[in-house]
């Protein structure tokens, strides 16, 4: 019996984990609980990078999702791209 190809998102998920390599820094981000990335959702709201619902889940998504980007866009330099965006002053804070 011939094996049959992965259908729909599991292509997509695969070419992603095959990007993206379980190393130390990926463990750290999907290692990150709900409470220590809430303020990090929060403010990636105020940015209008994230709509999160008021569930620590979907905030907890967010945050991790926000940070896996990060980390496939800048590599090991993901951490102080991250903090140029984070901690940015608002257009409008004068």
């Amino acid at each position: 019996m011939s094996e049959q190809p992965p259908v729909g998102g599991a292509v997509a998920l695969n070419s992603l984990l095959g990007a993206l390599p379980l190393d130390e820094e990926v463990r750290w981000i999907l290692g990150r609980p709900c409470f220590a990335v809430s303020r990090m959702a929060w403010r990636l709201k105020e940015l209008g990078l994230y709509d999160p619902a008021r569930k620590a889940e979907d905030e907890q998504a967010c945050a991790l999702h926000w940070m896996l980007t990060m980390y496939g866009k800048h590599g090991a330099a993901w951490r102080e791209e991250a903090d140029k965006i984070l901690f940015a002053p608002q257009p409008n804070a004068g």
